[in-house]
């Protein structure tokens, strides 16, 4: 019978978890821990898929170099049923079966779970005990590391960076911020540079006692970062009964393509025009000195895209170099989770390529479980598809592993508003505004969602308030023209459509082609689109499912523009 090495990372029967590892079998009692031979017991009956397993079977694999009493196969039998609080007569889970053996009924393996079941890592920011200021990302690029790593736990529920750095700010006791995400285990620790040196120190606290379970200190050069955080990684698995998914390992940087990573890591998840346009600089400036570093080239491939998918640059400039980096990364590693994510979305939003690009994306979860920018392009997948319910799911999952970002709060209310959930979308918006009431993106759509819910005064009262706030803004105007337009002010709707075409920087066709649609300006809003398809905007794919665009479908055009998807 040969072992299954994916209950090595633990199984559930019922209520009650099995760890392996530890030797615990925990449930509505507390935890009890196994002697070894007992757990190897348990495991082979677990592996055996609800099949009778004979005495002689279990005695063959479990003792396979000695003779063994069956006393002893007995023993180990009673505590496994002592652990699950059961007995021979009344037994849920360990069944004898006369003559034949044992069987073990109702595993779940952690890999079958789903993500509100797992049990939540928080690895929190680490702190920078270095005296110098500018090291400081280093210790916030550590932490992101870390949580991709320790994401290809498949039994584990990781909590993303931007809920981790946001409760790493916080005054409350270590229970309080783990209730917070519901985690199970935190992780914290510290980053002190000196010269070329490194050393982290990294504990591991069972958050439901507050109780330390492992702390260790690491050093090296700097230049041995990656190779430090493997191993802190592998330990925190370990203790945690989980296993890292094997990877293509990485060589190890020098130090100053290190800190340039870990800088640009840092500029990215920030997600302003200027911190993104310096990761740009500071990633093709790598990716020359560090060609064979595929992180590297999956990372710039994403801030290409997001430079794009925001609006700070025309598409059509920066898609090409988005592509080919991320399929210089995955030439260099197959299973890089950043250039997949990248390469998908390009498939998905530039070629409108949905059944090519899911394979894609389906492969970075399985290797880092909490990507984010994954699971939003899985929503976007069923979006697009106008499978609502499931994009609402991929939205959900997001969210459990990033409670408190409020661009995933955001980007599961535009899912809802696409699906026409407009009541439950500006709900959403306002889950997002309790984390961060001067949002203006969300603040934006809250009074779009009020809108086409038909709840007309509090839309107007809403984009009022942020047209005179925010005069001139580009995004105000866009939003505004919609609002205005759907609530029949259309002299409104039609001066801040002329607002937006008249706004300073770049400003994509495709909020022009919104806006003007919005006012009711039909003529140009085919004509911005044409120019949305000439620059091959990734919003393109969206076009059906858009709300805006409903006062076009009427019109002649629309079906050879439909075609043209």
């Amino acid at each position: 019978m040969a072992t299954d090495h994916s209950l090595e990372n633990g199984f559930f029967l019922g209520t009650y978890r099995v760890q392996p590892g530890l030797r615990l079998v925990g449930g509505p009692e507390g935890e009890v821990r196994l002697e070894p031979k007992a757990m190897e017991v348990l495991l082979a009956l677990a592996g055996s898929d609800g099949a009778t397993v004979s005495r002689e079977k279990l005695i063959e694999q479990v003792w396979p170099r000695g003779h063994v009493t069956d006393d002893v196969l007995n023993r180990c039998i009673g505590q496994i049923r002592k652990a699950l609080g059961e007995s021979p007569r009344d037994a849920r889970f360990l069944n004898t079966i006369p003559k034949q053996g044992y069987r073990l009924d109702g595993v779940r393996r952690s890999a079958d779970l789903s993500v509100d079941e797992m049990p939540g890592l928080l690895v929190l920011p680490f702190q920078s005990l270095s005296p110098s200021p500018e090291d400081a990302y280093l210790a916030d690029g550590l932490t992101e590391l870390l949580i991709a790593k320790l994401a290809s736990v498949r039994s584990l529920r990781l909590i993303s960076r931007t809920s981790a750095m946001a409760l790493g700010r916080s005054e409350d006791t270590l229970p309080a911020i783990a209730r917070r995400v519901d985690a199970r285990w935190v992780v914290e620790g510290s980053v002190l540079i000196s010269g070329d040196q490194i050393q982290v120190v990294a504990q591991l606290i069972d958050a439901d006692t507050d109780a330390h379970v492992w702390a260790d200190t690491y050093q090296s050069k700097l230049s041995g970062l990656l190779s430090l955080q493997n191993a802190v990684a592998r330990r925190i698995a370990a203790k945690v009964q989980g296993r890292l998914l094997p990877r293509v390992s990485q060589d190890d940087l020098s130090s100053d393509a290190l800190r340039a990573y870990l800088r640009a890591l840092t500029l990215k998840s920030h997600r302003t025009a200027p911190e993104l346009r310096e990761a740009r600089g500071l990633l093709e400036q790598l990716t020359t000195s560090q060609a064979e570093f595929a992180p590297a080239w999956g990372l710039l491939g994403i801030v290409y895209r997001l430079l794009t998918h925001y609006g700070f640059e025309p598409a059509s400039d920066l898609l090409p170099l988005a592509r080919q980096c991320g399929e210089r990364a995955l030439k260099l590693d197959p299973d890089q989770p950043s250039g997949l994510v990248c390469v998908g979305a390009i498939r998905l939003l530039s070629d409108r390529d949905a059944e090519g690009a899911e394979p894609l994306i389906r492969r970075a979860l399985e290797i880092q479980p909490n990507h984010d920018l994954a699971l939003i392009n899985m929503a976007n997948i069923c979006s697009i598809r106008r499978r609502f319910d499931e994009s609402r799911n991929w939205c959900r999952a997001a969210l459990r592993s990033d409670p408190l970002n409020v661009g995933v709060h955001m980007n599961y209310g535009d899912h809802l508003i696409l699906g026409g959930a407009y009541e439950d979308a500006a709900e959403q918006m306002r889950h997002a505004l309790d984390l961060q009431p001067d949002h203006l993106p969300c603040r934006l759509r809250l009074a779009w969602a009020l809108a086409l819910g038909g709840r007309y005064p509090e839309a107007l009262e809403l984009v009022g308030q942020l047209v005179e706030e925010h005069p001139g803004a580009s995004a105000v105007s866009e939003y505004a023209a919609m609002v205005y337009g759907l609530t029949g002010n259309s002299g409104k709707s039609i001066r801040q459509s002329h607002a937006l075409r008249q706004a300073s920087g770049y400003v994509s066709p495709w909020s022009l082609a919104r806006a003007a649609a919005g006012a009711g300006q039909i003529g140009d809003a085919f004509g911005f689109l044409e120019r949305a398809f000439a620059q091959n905007s990734s919003s393109l794919p969206f076009l059906e499912v858009t709300p805006a665009f409903r006062s076009l479908h009427d019109d002649s055009r629309w079906p050879r523009l439909r075609a043209r998807l």
